[in-house]
């Protein structure tokens, strides 16, 4: 401020209706700094501003934690105004889910501090990986994640946005454990079509979430993966759509669906790893 032509420097108290204390600072360019009657001025103007700027605040406030708990996407629906149960559209996205490898036995051998923090480095991995290409985290389910990307451009454009989110949390786990040395890795299923995007619950609980065939689909692959023991599977859906080298793997019976579906398996190649 000084660089701009401060002279003179205030800061006082601000108190807000539930008690906390904010600061306010104030910085004058005359060259005399501030006069007595200046600081008069502000002092009786303190509690009228704090009474001003408090519901800015607390707005700022209550969509950061909003973004927090419910991920962007949702909370700017529900700032928007979607706040009753039933309040739902439908959207196109690409759908990722990926759940850590060997928790089960990881949980039976760490302690709780170890478990949570084991938990909290692989979820800051892929909440971050999914951020930094577009995608929005809707779930934690267990030590699962349940992301979306949705089809804005293209099709494409989300599938490859999901795939870039995996190898970003690849690398960002790459070389780390738990406290008892398992290694942080997870596997990841992906899909993409239409899903409905909304409210639902209870009348005074609600949960903003995804719903509908398409997200059966990724949850049921996730499982097959587990069977046949690789990292990374989707759906043909994706595979025709992301533009990018697959493998088929085969048709799979799934539970739920009618008819067996076509599994692919991305494979590694100087762009994208997931070995």
């Amino acid at each position: 401020m000084a660089a701009a032509g401060g002279t003179d420097y205030l800061a006082v108290p601000l108190e807000y209706g539930d008690g906390s204390v904010q600061g306010l600072s104030l910085v004058s360019d005359d060259k005399d700094g501030f006069a007595d009657s200046h600081l008069e001025l502000i002092e009786r103007l303190r509690q009228p501003l704090a009474a001003a700027l408090e519901p800015t605040a607390m707005r700022r406030s209550s969509v950061s934690l909003l973004r927090t708990f419910l991920g962007d996407g949702p909370a700017e629906a529900v700032v928007a105004g979607a706040i009753q149960r039933g309040d739902r559209r439908q959207i196109e996205a690409a759908i990722l889910f990926c759940d850590l490898r060997g928790f089960t036995m990881m949980s039976e051998r760490l302690g709780e501090a170890d478990l949570f923090a084991a938990l909290d480095r692989y979820f800051e991995a892929v909440v971050e990986a999914v951020r930094s290409t577009g995608g929005d985290v809707l779930k934690f389910l267990g030590d699962g994640v349940l992301a979306i990307f949705p089809v804005r451009a293209s099709r494409t454009n989300a599938c490859r946005a999901a795939l870039e989110a995996i190898k970003g949390a690849e690398e960002r786990l790459a070389g780390v454990t738990a406290a008892d040395g398992t290694p942080l890795a997870f596997t990841a299923t992906m899909h993409v079509g239409h899903v409905a995007y909304g409210n639902i619950g209870s009348r005074d609980r609600l949960d903003f979430t995804v719903l509908g065939p398409a997200v059966n689909l990724v949850s049921r692959l996730e499982g097959l993966a587990k069977e046949l023991g690789r990292p990374l599977l989707c759906s043909a859906a994706f595979a025709e759509a992301v533009g990018a080298p697959v493998v088929f793997l085969g048709r799979f019976p799934l539970k739920g669906m009618a008819e067996p579906q076509e599994v692919f398996a991305p494979r590694a190649n100087e762009d994208a790893s997931f070995g």
